[in-house]
């Protein structure tokens, strides 16, 4: 999820109304840039999404 704070929004408000927010069967999850996790957490709280954070490791 590589994206500016308003498509990071964007992006997961439109997550957050989908069918995969409901996660049957499954366990949904996003690592949005360092700067947005507050928001997009706060945006997907109540959806079964988790919100992960990056390890800053690139391999």
């Amino acid at each position: 999820m590589n994206k500016l704070r308003a498509d990071a929004q964007g992006f997961a408000r439109a997550l957050a109304a989908s069918a995969v927010a409901q996660g049957q069967g499954f366990q949904p999850f996003v690592i949005p840039p360092f700067p947005y996790i507050a928001e997009v957490a706060q945006i997907l709280g109540g959806t079964k999404v988790k919100v992960g954070a990056p390890d800053g490791q690139c391999t």
